[in-house]
């Protein structure tokens, strides 16, 4: 969706996201930038990739994870964290990957190259709650 002036600015909305989580409602991410008088939304990870290319700083490769669903824990280096290899990062990252008995968060390793592709490197159990259901 492409908007062309100021006053639709303020009404950019997008019915569609990417990270879209439940509860309390169902609720997504998507953003939005202005290029030469041009507003386009980003709402699913390939505009996102697309956007961000080349992938060359940290918060370009934390952006990758999170539009694919990943993310982390501030002030937690136990579940999150970033390393810069020259021409890749890896980040520590975190997924819930199961909703109900269990209710499961993953820790990843990932590794993230310039054009936004993502290597699995390591993946184990972080939390697990028998007693719920999201």
């Amino acid at each position: 969706m492409s908007v062309t002036n100021d006053k639709e600015w303020e009404s950019v909305y997008s019915e569609n996201g990417f990270f879209t989580r439940g509860l309390p409602g169902c609720s997504h991410n998507y953003f939005v930038s202005k290029i030469d008088d041009q507003i386009q939304i980003y709402n699913d990870p390939e505009s996102v990739i697309s956007f961000l290319q080349p992938i060359d700083s940290p918060s370009d490769a934390l952006m990758v994870a999170f539009a694919q669903g990943y993310y982390f824990r501030y002030g937690d280096s136990t579940a999150g964290g970033i390393k810069y290899l020259g021409d890749k990062y890896q980040v520590i990252v975190l997924k819930l990957v199961e909703i109900c008995v269990p209710v499961q968060i993953d820790k990843y390793l990932l590794e993230i190259n310039s054009d936004g592709d993502i290597e699995i490197l390591e993946i184990d159990i972080y939390e697990q709650d028998y007693g719920s259901c999201i």
